[in-house]
């Protein structure tokens, strides 16, 4: 289907995919809105999820990402956010209450409009764009979380030495508030010269706030750890410590004050933590699918302390294929393959919750048909046990395997990209 055909289908009323059976949750195809793969990326408290879909790779195998805001009966196309050539941009990353969007797209920056492209944080609601701009000595900015205050977080692009010849940028974690006089706060860095990179990943509606930093540099090398920021506190950015290995990154906080994200242990595998900062002494690992191929990450925690995001599963869903990523809820200390929460003949395989709101509703992006398509989950109240699907392992292997490539592929949507100096001549 053509990007054309596509969007007409959705100006015309597009009957959305939605099966109900009596299983613990009810799943809606939220579409293929181009002619590539759709993600769905968070939902607000009243039902609206957001998310990114991409069009076809032109001549130039430029990847084209569009953004797309559901409100539980009709889509909104944001239109063409961003492109690139050597990754896979997700310009659609956050929303509020008040169903504020947020993201970022690539802008003229020219005085003249002659096409000179830089990506910049904006605000959308009710078909309004509202560019955030950068701060002082920045080309660029990204807007990743918003709260019910409208307090946004993300980073700008800042000049590491704006008299030097090749100017180099590098991102550091901010906040934004697009009504104050100076909207950008720079959070710095856990080095104690604020030297290195930093994201803001979220922020709660107390204006707590969680990301992840540079360390210092040991022997050429330097490790990335979570961090926790409260301005009601020592205002200073709190290092999160690892689950004994070298990376964290955090990636929620929910108003409770229960961060979740990914760590690595001894091991240097990666598993989904908690952490509650003046409760717990440590982070809290939430454990994972297979303790053959351990990965997995929390990406999202609702008010009722429910926290979503993926694993790497123990066994695949069809024959001769290796073990795949399986979106997973982790609730009262269990690890809940959201697959066997519904019906297997529907056919889809769910890869990664990215978010869920505090009736327990879920988005993520799973595979249905050969395709990436984003979905929604409702509870299903009066639902049963789901329909499983047989356990099938191909002859001759184990339950463990290598990651797909599909899972490749929501990684590179995912996961925080470590993005490389931006240097100007």
């Amino acid at each position: 289907m053509s990007i054309k055909k596509s969007i007409l289908a959705i100006l015309t009323g597009l009957t959305l995919n939605t099966i109900v059976h009596a299983a613990p949750y009810t799943i809606t195809d939220l579409g293929d809105l181009a002619e590539s793969s759709s993600f769905g990326n968070a939902i607000n408290n009243n039902g609206t999820s957001i998310g990114t879909y991409l069009g076809p790779s032109n001549a130039s195998q430029v990847i084209d990402s569009y953004g797309f805001v559901f409100d539980g009966s009709n889509f909104i196309d944001l239109g063409l956010l961003a492109n690139s050539s050597t990754q896979i941009e997700n310009p659609i990353q956050g929303i509020n209450d008040s169903g504020v969007v947020v993201g970022y797209r690539q802008e003229d920056i020219s005085s003249d409009n002659s096409g000179v492209f830089a990506l910049r944080g904006f605000t959308y609601q009710n078909g309004v764009f509202q560019s955030l701009g950068v701060p002082t000595d920045s080309i660029e900015s990204r807007a990743l979380d918003i709260n019910n205050n409208g307090i946004i977080v993300g980073y700008a692009k800042v000049a590491v030495d704006p008299n030097a010849t090749p100017v180099v940028f590098l991102e550091k974690a901010a906040i934004i508030d697009p009504n104050a006089a100076d909207p950008f706060t720079i959070l710095g860095t856990l080095r104690a010269d604020n030297t290195g990179r930093s994201s803001a990943r979220s922020i709660n509606n107390t204006g707590q706030v969680v990301g992840w930093s540079d360390l210092e540099v040991v022997d050429g090398l330097f490790d990335t750890h979570a961090f926790f920021y409260d301005p009601a506190g020592s205002a200073t950015l709190e290092d999160l410590g690892t689950l004994g290995g070298k990376e964290s990154f955090a990636n929620d906080i929910n108003d409770n004050g229960i961060i979740v994200g990914q760590a690595t242990d001894s091991n240097e595998d990666t598993f989904a933590f908690s952490f509650q900062p003046g409760v717990d002494s440590s982070l809290v690992n939430l454990g994972t699918l297979n303790s053959d191929t351990p990965f997995s990450v929390a990406y999202d925690i609702n008010s009722n302390n429910q926290v979503v995001g993926f694993s790497v599963a123990g066994r695949p869903r069809q024959a001769n294929q290796p073990a795949p990523s399986h979106a997973v809820l982790y609730e009262n200390g269990n690890v809940i393959d959201l697959n066997e929460q519904i019906d297997c003949p529907l056919g889809w395989t769910l890869i990664a919750a990215k978010g869920i709101n505090d009736a327990g509703l879920i988005v993520g992006s799973g595979q249905i048909n050969g395709e990436t398509h984003a979905f929604l989950l409702t509870p299903d109240l009066n639902g049963g046990a789901a329909q499983q699907c047989p356990d099938i392992t191909a002859p001759g292997t184990s339950d463990g395997g290598s990651l797909d490539y599909l899972l490749l592929l929501l990684l590179s949507v995912y996961l925080i990209n470590r993005i490389k100096d931006s240097i100007i001549e």
